[in-house]
């Protein structure tokens, strides 16, 4: 076994002993959201793991690490709500003329914009599937993927 093994042994004892905590950690400072706090882990372990080697401690740098992260997820969360919320109003202004679109609008916030553009491009401008891949830069099969998924997106929002 050469350094870099036992290098990389190290490095991968710390990933076990340490991926509890680290998950723990940010779920708590994330609100609960498991799947952000692993995605906010490994963002840690890509940025950390050249640092890694050599630490005497290492668990006092990850943990600042993953703080950062974190709040950076959280700053990130934010300002995407912002602008959600910015486009929401610019989106009601447009169709204020007819009560119906104001009520469509509204509803049509609570996809993601890809399922938005699909629905809008199919429903509203009658286009097909190629025309809405090539418009989005997709595929057909994601077209109709996220159509399905905005469909049933709708169905629940609506059936509030």
């Amino acid at each position: 076994m050469g350094v870099s093994d036992g290098r990389a042994a190290g490095t991968g004892q710390l990933w076990r002993c340490s991926q509890g905590w680290m998950t723990r950690l940010a779920w708590l400072t994330l609100g609960g959201d498991l799947a952000a706090a692993e995605d906010a882990v490994s963002e840690t372990w890509v940025r950390c793991l050249p640092r890694l080697a050599g630490m005497d401690r290492p668990e006092p740098y990850l943990r600042v690490a993953l703080i950062n992260v974190c709040l950076n997820q959280l700053r990130h969360e934010q300002v995407v709500q912002a602008h959600a919320q910015r486009n929401t109003g610019a989106l009601s202004a447009v169709v204020a003329d007819d009560p119906h679109l104001v009520e469509l609008a509204d509803v049509l916030t609570a996809l993601a914009p890809q399922q938005r553009a699909v629905i809008a491009l199919r429903y509203l401008h009658d286009c097909e599937d190629g025309e809405i891949a090539e418009a989005l830069g997709v595929t057909r099969a994601t077209v109709r993927s996220h159509a399905r998924h905005a469909l049933a997106n709708l169905r629940e929002v609506l059936s509030r």
